[in-house]
């Protein structure tokens, strides 16, 4: 009886996440940036964006690590 129900609750978890695919299918597809003309000026823009942030975190990961390298050796000369 147990294992009947347990086999049954499976299954409805699996038909959901089938359903839940296919209602939230549109969410899950790339927008038509992603997919569209690569000379679009929209798409032009998201790549600058991405470029952009790419650079700002590059930068903030560099002065982070310049940082810890500069007090490393200013430690290192005071001892």
């Amino acid at each position: 009886m147990v294992q009947n129900f347990i086999i049954k609750r499976k299954y409805l978890v699996i038909k959901m996440q089938y359903i839940l695919f296919f209602v939230f299918m549109s969410a899950i597809f790339p927008c038509a940036v992603c997919y569209g003309a690569t000379d679009d000026p929209m798409a032009n823009g998201m790549n600058n964006a991405v470029l952009f942030l790419l650079g700002v975190i590059s930068f903030i990961l560099l002065s982070i690590i310049g940082s810890i390298y500069h007090l490393y050796k200013k430690s290192k000369t005071l001892n």
